[in-house]
């Protein structure tokens, strides 16, 4: 009997052992996680939505614009869009969405300029929720907020394809009307980029839960 019980005690210390150590491995996830954020956030300055002008275009009008060398008309970035659905400032001289809403909204087309910005605000604000999430896993070992986190991160993986999509949706009224159909012309959006690192995000977190949650199925 007292083998027997000996026995038991050494499996729970052996199993608590293995849980402390998977627990203290899950350490390095908040950190991986929360570098992959930053990066996301840096990616957020490219352009969500910009008209190109390729005056080499076979066709395209007025080919000596820019001493025919392609250019970036207009356009705005991941940031400037979120501050602009923040500030609701979407006609003003100072916004760079300005044109693309004059267009796009005035002219009788779907708001798709407004679902842009408030798209990238609320994947700018999931972002710095999921980010505050690392800080306080890593300092506290509280690994049960990364399935918060991991909701957090699907939020700002949808909202960024969600801004994309309605980017691109801006494409035939703006080359219609503000590019007057030159060929020249083309709508494009970068906000995939940021858009498939969220994804590489998610991905850390729903990682990061399963060992979490792994880590805890060992007895003590």
């Amino acid at each position: 009997m007292a083998n027997k019980k000996t026995r038991q005690i050494e499996i729970q210390n052996a199993n608590k052992a293995k849980r402390d150590m998977a627990k203290k491995k899950l350490g390095t996830w908040p950190v991986f996680t929360a570098l992959a954020l930053i990066v996301t956030a840096l990616l957020m300055f490219v352009p969500f939505m910009d008209i190109y002008n390729d005056p080499n275009v076979e066709g395209a009008f007025n080919a000596s614009a820019n001493g025919g060398r392609p250019f970036v008309e207009i356009g705005a970035g991941g940031w400037q869009c979120a501050f602009i659905a923040l500030t609701h400032n979407y006609t003003s001289a100072e916004s760079a969405l300005a044109p693309f809403y004059y267009w796009v909204t005035s002219e009788g087309g779907q708001p798709y300029v407004s679902m842009l910005a408030i798209a990238s605000l609320a994947a700018a604000a999931a972002l710095v929720i999921s980010l505050i999430l690392q800080t306080v896993v890593y300092f506290t070992k509280a690994h049960t907020l990364s399935l918060i986190a991991v909701v957090a991160d699907f939020v700002m993986a949808a909202a960024f394809f969600i801004a994309f999509a309605a980017a691109l949706s801006c494409g035939e009224t703006m080359l219609a009307g503000y590019c007057n159909n030159n060929p020249a012309c083309s709508l494009r959006s970068f906000a995939i980029i940021p858009a498939l690192a969220s994804l590489g995000v998610l991905a850390l977190d729903v990682i990061h839960f399963i060992k979490f949650r792994q880590a805890e199925k060992l007895s003590g």
